[in-house]
């Protein structure tokens, strides 16, 4: 038999009886009659006890909530009579609870001026009066009884799925599927979708080849309901028919009237009882296109990476590139592997020049040699005090040569005016010749044969093409969202309006978010100084200096040597673990459902992490002298290596020591408190707990409008109301 693990006791201060819990049940809760005839042992009447029902509501809190708080089951001996509205306003409730000394007795006019009062529409005064005669007749100590119920408002049709897929399959797809279905064709096997466990390819009833932004579906027009009455007489508002349900989703984008592909590839439809399936597997072939210059002195290819199982670019497709141009000469392996990569960096198809040959100079004009490289770019990254262009002069022109091998006469040559340059760069004679340098780091860029340097520079993802990883000296402004696995590093700061993802943005100034980051646990944000989002989820922020955070924060783990604030609307604060030196301000922390929220203040938390980098380093240290030690006693190696080891042996040993020293006066420096406060302006819930010098405060009930802080005098954790100015 299992162990009882609930009570009926009572409270010695309050004389009142309770019920409790020791744990959560593995099972079934008692049944409510259990529990009130085992509360009746105690010689509490039936007429004192409160309702099942209410004792279910109690079971239904804890489920939800966890919080095994108590439960009063005696009746409170006060009369009392109020008016329970739902939530929606569609139903209102009478409850009149008798008082206990005098329970033949009812002050039945205040009930009717409760009810005259409360504005609720056709209220039945004289039902209710009968209903009460009885109540008071009877043995009951409540009384509950439905006054008045509204009309609720229905739904319009549901929305409907309107496919512009075609009817028939493309030719190509059988060929597709067979190589979807080989192991060989992915480098890793998660990405298979014949094992793939959520929706795997033998689900799909329907297989369609979609292209980047195509429209799959739109959803019909919505219609509207008819609209209802709360009890009050107002109208609410009549509601739009649900959207279709879709799941999975994967690389489709869903907006508010229709699905579009986000990638190219096979779309897999499914029809399942919970609703219609859709997920798209990246899949497209490589392509390579060879092109020659009008004056045949350059060859360029345009080259796209296959995608998902899509046959890869390889040296046979390039060359097959080549040879239609007539370029017949033997490519370098070395070059072809670079033009490779170069579009495995890339996003969408991209051009690289993989031939040259020499282009003529007229006389007396000059030969251009340019470093930074704009002839691939509009705009390429520069650095401070680095040549940009050397210009030599030619007074007797030069030769040149095409790609096929053909001599250019001078004479045939091009003149090339030397470029204007704002004070961004600066321009140096040698002789006849000219010299340009970048003055500061930021982008170059040429317009107008006009050079010039801006430390801002400006990318907009729906129409630039982004790289994988982007370093940049200056200011950098991202236009829309970035998208996933994006690396962005800059020596100033990153503004971005939009959206980010699973991506690194780092910034040696300031991060300025207008959309939020959906991190997946993966996402990162990292500034020297300042961040502002509007809304972070599943995420890492670290910042050296205050992180705003304008809606929410869900799940994140956020490290600042500042504040963390949330006043915004909602401004909640929920789940995740917050280091923050100088404290909280937040509207709310944690959530009615019991969501666990670890949030340390008062310490200097970069110093916390120094110290953590120290430890490991002294960990490792310690463990590669384990080794050297049993080498050496070992004494097998020659006595060279032998002495290679001590000396190995030694520098650790060395190294340990000042390590210790470090991390010794570093934790001195951790133990210093900063002020420092948590500030929450509305509710603060249970599953909250704060820390600051290893002492920790749980929240066990909801508090609201108060302000945590570390006592330095009891060197406890506290809390106090706040203390609004009028």
């Amino acid at each position: 038999m299992s162990e009882k693990i609930w009570h009926i006791q009572k409270n010695q201060k309050s004389n009142r009886w309770y019920l409790s819990f020791d744990s959560i049940p593995d099972g079934d809760f008692p049944h409510p009659k259990d529990i009130l005839q085992e509360a009746e042992k105690t010689g509490l009447s039936p007429l004192q006890l409160i309702r099942e029902e209410s004792i279910q509501k109690y079971f239904d809190k804890i489920q939800e909530t966890g919080n095994l708080e108590p439960l009063e089951i005696e009746l409170n001996p006060k009369f009392d009579a109020r008016i329970i509205v739902s939530q929606d306003k569609l139903q209102a409730e009478l409850y009149v609870r008798k008082a206990r000394e005098n329970p033949n007795s009812l002050n039945t006019a205040l009930i009717m001026n409760i009810l005259n009062s409360s504005g609720i529409k056709s209220i039945n005064t004289a039902a209710i009066q009968k209903e009460l005669e009885s109540f008071v007749a009877s043995e009951k100590m409540e009384f509950f009884y439905v006054i008045a119920e509204g009309e609720p408002p229905t739904r319009g049709k549901n929305r409907e799925l309107i496919s512009h897929l075609p009817a028939e399959p493309h030719k190509n797809l059988q060929a597709v599927i067979a190589r979807l279905k080989n192991p060989d064709a992915y480098t890793d096997q998660k990405d298979n979708p014949v094992t793939d466990s959520e929706f795997p390819l033998s689900e799909a009833d329907a297989l369609y080849l979609v292209s980047s932004e195509e429209v799959l579906y739109d959803f019909s027009e919505p219609t509207e309901g008819t609209s209802g009455l709360d009890i009050y007489g107002e109208v609410i508002e009549s509601l739009p028919g649900n959207d279709p349900f879709v799941s999975d989703l994967r690389n489709i984008t869903q907006n508010s009237d229709s699905l579009i592909a986000d990638k190219t590839g096979v779309l897999l439809h499914a029809n399942t009882e919970g609703g219609v399936k859709l997920r798209i597997i990246p899949y497209k072939n490589a392509s390579a296109r060879a092109a020659v210059s009008r004056d045949q002195t350059e060859v360029s290819l345009f080259l796209e990476e296959g995608k998902g199982a899509g046959i890869k670019l390889s040296k046979e497709i390039i060359m097959n590139a080549l040879q239609k141009i007539n370029i017949t000469e033997n490519i370098p392996d070395e070059s072809i592997h670079e033009a490779i990569t170069h579009a495995q960096k890339a996003e969408k198809e991209t051009e690289y020049i993989i031939l040259t040959g020499e282009h003529a100079v007229l006389p007396n004009s000059y030969e251009f040699s340019w470093i930074a490289d704009l002839s691939a770019s509009h705009a390429v990254t520069v650095e401070k005090n680095s040549v940009i262009l050397k210009a030599r002069f030619m007074p007797e022109g030069k030769a040149g040569k095409t790609v096929f091998g053909e001599n250019i006469l001078p004479e045939k040559g091009v003149s090339e005016k030397l470029p204007d340059c704002d004070q961004s760069i600066s321009v140096q004679t040698e002789g006849t010749d000219k010299i340009y340098t970048a003055n500061i780091s930021g982008e170059l860029t040429r317009v107008n044969n006009c050079l010039s340097i801006s430390v801002l520079k400006t990318i907009n993802t729906a129409i630039d093409e982004i790289a994988n990883e982007i370093y940049f000296p200056g200011n950098l402004l991202i236009t829309g969202n970035i998208p996933n696995e994006k690396t962005i590093k800059v020596a100033g700061s990153i503004q971005v309006k939009g959206n980010v993802g699973i991506d690194f943005l780092s910034a040696q100034n300031a991060l300025v978010i207008e959309g939020g980051i959906q991190g997946k646990k993966r996402g990162i944000l990292w500034a020297k100084n300042t961040i502002e989002i509007k809304f972070a989820e599943s995420a890492r922020l670290y910042a050296g200096k205050r992180i705003h955070i304008q809606d929410h924060c869900f799940g994140c783990i956020v490290k600042t040597n500042d504040m963390l604030i949330l006043t915004g609307n909602p401004g909640v604060l929920i789940g995740g673990n917050i280091h923050a030196a100088r404290g909280i301000e937040a509207k709310e922390i944690g959530a009615k459902k019991r969501i666990q929220t670890l949030i340390s203040f008062g310490q200097d938390y970069l110093i916390k992490d120094e110290i953590e980098v120290h430890e490991k380093e002294m960990r490792e240290n310690n463990a590669r002298l384990a080794i050297l030690e049993s080498s050496i006693e070992a004494k097998k190696e020659a006595e060279t290596l032998q002495q290679a080891l001590t000396d190995e042996k030694v520098k650790l040993l060395k190294r340990n020591k000042e390590l210790g020293l470090r991390i010794f006066k570093l934790k001195e420096n951790f133990e210093t408190h900063i002020e420092s406060e948590i500030r929450v302006l509305g509710t603060v819930y249970p599953g909250t707990v704060f820390e600051s010098h290893g002492r920790f405060f749980e929240v066990t009930e909801e508090l609201m409008h108060v302000i945590f802080y570390f006592d330095k005098e009891c060197g406890l954790i506290q809390y106090k109301d706040i203390i609004d100015e009028v």
